[in-house]
């Protein structure tokens, strides 16, 4: 019984902790010196959602900030079928903030562009996925460096058939 409240007590430390992590990539990055992708995310997914830290630094990642892109391929591997599709939707919703940033990582291998190069949107209204993608399609045309005009144009395809497929979709369920 004692060695049952004790492993209880020291979750409920691990926790706490892993809730109370100073959310940066510098301490990101110490997480993951220490342990490896799969223990860092787990640590950081631990809570109740909205609330975990986990949360919190896909919100970081969002913003496309090139140090919380850069963290994408260290902690991917340690992701699972629910923290996994999670990257993939803030790397789509980053394409309009950095696109530069994100079609690196597709350029790097790290996903197939139709993985983000798309609509991760679950139950949103179609003309708002159409605007997001409208956004997303600015901001992957305007990147001109050479090195990743393949990706660019991949994705500017994927991006494109998607928007077209939300609005035909539309169409059909509203009878036009």
């Amino acid at each position: 019984m004692r060695r049952f409240c004790l492993a209880a007590i020291l979750a409920a430390v691990s926790v706490a902790t892993a809730l109370a992590v100073e959310l940066t990539p510098q301490a990101i990055r110490a997480m993951l010196d220490e342990s490896d992708a799969r223990t860092v995310v787990e640590k950081l997914n631990a809570g109740e959602p909205p609330d975990t830290a986990w949360d919190r630094l896909t919100d970081r990642i969002e913003t496309g900030e090139a140090a919380w892109l850069d963290l994408v391929p260290l902690l991917k591997p340690g992701t699972d079928a629910g923290t996994a599709e999670e990257l993939e939707i803030v790397l789509s919703r980053a394409l309009a903030n950095n696109a530069q940033g994100v079609l690196a990582l597709l350029a790097n291998g790290l996903y197939p562009p139709e993985d983000i190069c798309t609509s991760n949107e679950i139950e949103a209204e179609p003309l708002a996925v159409a605007r997001a993608l409208d956004t997303a399609l600015v901001a992957v045309a305007a990147v001109l460096d050479p090195p990743l005009r393949e990706t660019r144009d991949a994705c500017l395809d994927e991006l494109g058939e998607t928007r077209t497929s939300v609005l035909v979709n539309a169409a059909k369920v509203s009878g036009d």
